[in-house]
């Protein structure tokens, strides 16, 4: 038979104020770094655990605390799952039996398990299990379903519980598990009633309709946004008019800091609205480009930005003097990036410098200060594409929040994980290595959105940087390099 423990009152009240508590100040923290599990922090724990490291040894940055392990040895730890009790070699049900074990890869599992099931039948699977382990097992292994959950919950709600019919059918689990583990099923209560609205705890248990809960939310978004499109309208004919001049007056008018917080700001905005599961996984923003709308933005932007930089220099009838100024104002834009941890932005001002139609200007470079080329060389050795781009990982590994990564980078990453990597082995079991790969990328872009910079914003510089022109063609570019320092073809 089975036995029902019955919590008096009083403590279900101090359980749900203590869980209530701790829920409101780690919200923004990932549950994933709450778990208390020695052993998984040893090996791959602080390869997929949101939690950031510092790289003792860095000369980027001052000596932190503790140490992060370097990106190989990242790719290693990736690559030795295979050894010792990390051996894994089945189908779908095998693998989450597997993974349940081992609480540093539920985000790995969780990232790309969508590929082979869908959520009603991950829910199924794993009623089942517990049903089977809940009788023979600990109760130190069943609070592996419960963390499981939570992080399930937490990371992707959006993706896998929309449904209402889903929540139903956790309904007896829930209450189930609530006898065992009161204070962490009331957390994961916490978070669908945050998502949904809902007042007291016990209606999460009681049939509603969400739908009508969303729509008094979504005329109550309506209303504020159309207050605020009223109130831009009359605080627009106190500001300064936008300069549609050209280009270059954006450069003599503003310092590279002023230029440098504002496409950060830009670019912290599309990587705050990446969906790294939906546009990063399975080269989606190139298979499916209307599902990837951030990535498109943001190489867009680069592309973009690095086409300004050589436009600026390259000026039909400027002087070398001139057009070294102008370097040099790009390579401060550039540092500015670099004391931020805006590795895209930086990644794209070298890009623009170093391109042919600029690199070949001899005359030009020569009026360039000396530290202001070694800033230069320094920034360029740091994004460099040898070993791996290995100078760039470990320097973003190093790096405190807030930062940005580097789009182009992580791009290529996705590609080579597809390419490279099939969904099956050999034996026709799925291959988890895979998944353990994106998971790497899924958590760069995870650690980007924990921060934000907080910068003044000007709206009237923010129209300027998007109305930049469109990128030109390496043609035209190269044919006012030649105009400007004609080659020397003997």
């Amino acid at each position: 038979e089975q036995i029902v423990v019955a919590i008096p009152m009083e403590e279900r009240a101090k359980s749900y104020n203590s869980a209530k508590t701790s829920f409101k100040s780690s919200r923004r923290r990932k549950i994933s770094r709450t778990l208390s599990f020695n052993q998984t922090k040893k090996r791959a724990g602080s390869l997929l655990s949101p939690r950031r490291f510092s790289s003792k040894n860095s000369s980027l940055t001052p000596s932190p605390k503790r140490r992060r392990p370097s990106y190989s040895a990242q790719i290693q730890t990736v690559l030795d799952i295979e050894s010792s009790d990390n051996t894994f070699d089945g189908d779908f049900d095998q693998l989450f039996v597997w993974v349940l074990k081992r609480p540093e890869f539920y985000r790995a599992f969780l990232v790309g398990y969508r590929r082979f099931e869908d959520a009603t039948y991950l829910i199924k699977l794993f009623k089942t299990q517990y049903d089977q382990d809940k009788a023979t097992s600990a109760k130190l292994h069943l609070l592996n379903y419960v963390n499981f959950l939570k992080i399930w919950i937490e990371y992707y709600f959006d993706f896998d519980f929309v449904q209402m019919d889903i929540i139903t059918s956790l309904r007896p689990l829930l209450l189930e598990m609530s006898a065992l583990y009161t204070t962490e099923i009331i957390t994961i209560k916490l978070h669908i009633i945050s998502y949904y609205k809902i007042p007291p705890v016990s209606s999460i248990f009681t049939s509603y309709t969400p739908d009508l809960v969303r729509s008094k939310k979504t005329k109550k978004k309506k209303n504020k946004a159309l207050s605020r499109i009223k109130s831009m309208k009359i605080k627009s004919k106190k500001e300064t008019p936008v300069n549609n001049g050209s280009i270059t007056n954006l450069t003599n008018k503003y310092s590279p800091e002023v230029i440098a917080k504002h496409i950060m700001l830009m670019e912290q905005k599309f990587i705050r609205d990446l969906q790294p599961e939906v546009e990063l996984l399975y080269k989606n923003w190139e298979v499916v480009p209307i599902l990837a709308p951030s990535i498109n933005s943001l190489v867009f932007n680069f592309n973009k930005i690095s086409n300004w930089a050589a436009s600026e220099i390259l000026v039909k009838n400027s002087s070398p003097k001139e057009r070294a100024a102008k370097i040099k104002y790009f390579v401060q834009l550039a540092e500015e990036f670099q004391n931020h941890n805006n590795f895209n932005g930086m990644m794209q001002i070298v890009t623009g410098l170093k391109m042919t139609e600029v690199d070949r200007l001899k005359l030009t470079w020569e009026h360039v200060n000396s530290n202001v080329r070694h800033s230069l060389d320094r920034m360029e050795t740091l994004t460099s594409p040898e070993k791996n781009y290995e100078n760039y990982r470990e320097a973003l590994l190093a790096s405190p929040a807030p930062f940005l990564p580097a789009i182009m980078v992580i791009l290529r990453d996705t590609t080579l994980i597809e390419d490279g990597n099939q969904d099956y082995t050999e034996s026709k079991n799925i291959n988890f290595q895979k998944l353990l790969l994106y998971s790497l990328q899924v958590n760069i872009i995870d650690n980007a959105k924990r921060e934000s910079y907080n910068f003044e914003k000007h709206t009237h510089i923010l129209q300027q940087l998007e109305q930049l022109p469109l990128p030109a063609t390496g043609d035209e570019l190269m044919d006012i390099s030649h105009e400007l320092e004609p080659p020397d073809w003997s």
